[in-house]
């Protein structure tokens, strides 16, 4: 069950004069930028926020307390989020904390963007003044990345050039582009361990992916870096989504990826190889205005959206596998951000999420708001987990859910998958088959416009079951959904291939009596 709790403030900043003579009109420059980190000290970890023109802070997310702050005063700005590690080395505390500037009164015109500030200090001394360094990277910097799992600091330029430094700002490794003339969309890094979507021995401690785009199309390119910094090309991908207007990307290491675009359009897919995992669900912007997009788990997304207003948030945890909304929650944003405002979103682990309010306008009293928004979320995604919510996220679709090619269930296809889940938990498998086919022959399912890929996709899970072997299996549907031509290989996803799970069921012989084949898209 999906559910999300009212979020809780952790800090608000004012924003200052200088800030809004230095974001020109019509940018959407953060005031404040958030990123978390795990810490060796305290369950839900640090948040380090960046705030334009007065500095950087470390909190502690279980006490709500500072860690550390670094005031740097009103004539200094960062480029992209400050990111925190932290390490417990006998009675050291240690916390190392990096920034890139745009600008300050000691980096120069050339060095902006380039500039990596770095401050370490013990958090067990709280007398001992931190330290800090300087670094000026061989390119400008769009993400700075500080994964606990590896020990190099990871760079990434506008045009997707990945550098790596030491934790002693040496640099150790530079990749140029996969592409020339190419712009970064989004990037991310995984740590291999948890990596599902690569196959085969690697020497790579950390995965990155980059998203990039060239020429008015969507690529994207994986990258592998050691535990030296060394950094390994390990593939790349066309994304076929047509014209790139992208709203924001999510990604996870399981493999789920999804594309939002501002005509409203959400594409999902599998990676390994790149498979569409539904149809892509069909939002309308004019009901739900479309902000940033964050991975949970498995295909669960969480999907923010601000009122034209304003003056309200809504957050939705949808499951793309199946198209559904899980659960809604709207949230009242404070006055005190005025009547612009940026929405973004980031993990923040343990069933969290760090919520960065910023105002855009020109009003003389603004602050920026830095939210964590409690959640809960399956781990996997399941038929069970979706039947009963078709309803839950029609009106924010921009077509109804019963047309042709709709992302979501109907309210009919609903009620049969919950009539055969209900026989086949009661090991009626022949009166699961009975309500298929009684549905099939009735008017409603006239056509094939009826069959669309979710629903075939959510009848061959709950039919084959092929995580359940035991489960009661009724005969007759998988073979009326092949021969109709409505099959897609790669439906059953992660959970097995359809040959293999005719064979464990004992129903594959009518296969060698048709010629068939699979299409790999919808």
């Amino acid at each position: 069950m999906a559910t999300i709790s009212d979020p809780f403030l952790l800090a608000s900043y004012d924003v200052s004069q200088r800030y809004k003579i230095q974001n020109k009109p019509g940018e959407c420059s953060s005031h404040v930028f958030a990123s978390h980190h795990p810490s060796p000290n305290s369950g839900d970890g640090w948040v380090t926020t960046t705030v334009q023109g007065e500095g950087v802070h470390v909190l502690d997310l279980t006490t709500l307390h500072p860690a550390a702050s670094y005031s740097l005063g009103p004539h200094t700005f960062f480029t992209c989020p400050a990111v925190s590690r932290s390490s417990l080395e006998g009675t050291t505390n240690l916390l190392t904390t990096y920034a890139v500037i745009e600008s300050a009164p000691e980096v120069s015109q050339n060095e902006s963007g380039r500039t990596i500030w770095k401050w370490s200090e013990d958090l067990a001394s709280p007398s001992a003044k931190p330290d800090k360094e300087t670094f000026t990277a061989p390119h400008r910097i769009s993400y700075l990345l500080a994964p606990q799992f590896i020990q190099s600091i990871l760079l990434i330029s506008p045009t997707a050039t990945l550098s790596t430094l030491s934790p002693s700002l040496l640099l150790q490794s530079t990749s140029p582009p996969t592409y020339d003339g190419c712009s970064l969309v989004k990037s991310f890094v995984f740590n291999r361990s948890e990596v599902e979507f690569l196959s085969g021995a690697t020497l790579s401690k950390a995965i990155v992916v980059l998203f990039i785009r060239v020429d008015q199309v969507l690529k994207m390119s994986v990258l592998g870096v050691d535990d030296g910094g060394g950094i390994t090309e390990l593939g790349d991908e066309e994304i076929p989504i047509g014209k790139p207007d992208i709203v924001d990307i999510s990604c996870n290491p399981a493999g789920y990826l999804s594309i939002l675009s501002r005509s409203g359009s959400w594409d999902a897919y599998t990676l390994s190889p790149l498979t569409p995992l539904s149809t892509p669900l069909k939002l309308s912007p004019t009901s739900l205005p479309l902000s940033p997009i964050l991975s949970l788990t498995s295909s669960h997304t969480l999907l923010t959206s601000l009122s034209p207003s304003s003056s309200h948030l809504t957050i939705l945890i949808w499951d793309l596998r199946y198209g559904v909304l899980l659960t809604s929650h709207t949230l009242s944003v404070p006055a005190t951000l005025g009547k612009a405002v940026k929405v973004e979103v980031g993990d923040a682990g343990n069933g969290q999420v760090v919520l960065v309010l910023t105002p855009l306008g020109r009003e003389k009293k603004e602050r920026s708001s830095v939210l964590v928004l409690p959640y809960t979320c399956p781990d996997t995604s399941t038929i069970a987990g979706v039947l009963g919510k078709a309803s839950l996220g029609q009106k924010y679709l921009d077509v109804p859910t019963t047309t042709a090619g709709g992302g979501g269930l109907d309210i009919n296809q609903q009620k049969l998958l919950e009539k055969i889940q209900k026989s086949l938990d009661q090991k009626d498998p022949s009166a699961a088959a009975s309500a298929f086919f009684t549905w099939s022959s009735s008017p409603s399912s006239s056509g094939d416009g009826s069959l669309g890929y979710n629903f075939i996709r959510s009848l061959l899970l709950l039919t084959l079951a092929p995580s359940k072997p035991n489960y009661p299996y009724p005969n007759g549907v998988v073979k009326y959904l092949v021969e109709k031509g409505v099959v897609r290989s790669g439906m059953l996803g992660v959970e097995g291939e359809l040959v293999e799970a005719l064979v464990l069921r004992g129903d594959w012989c009518w296969l060698w009596k048709t010629s068939l084949t699979f299409p790999n898209r919808h």
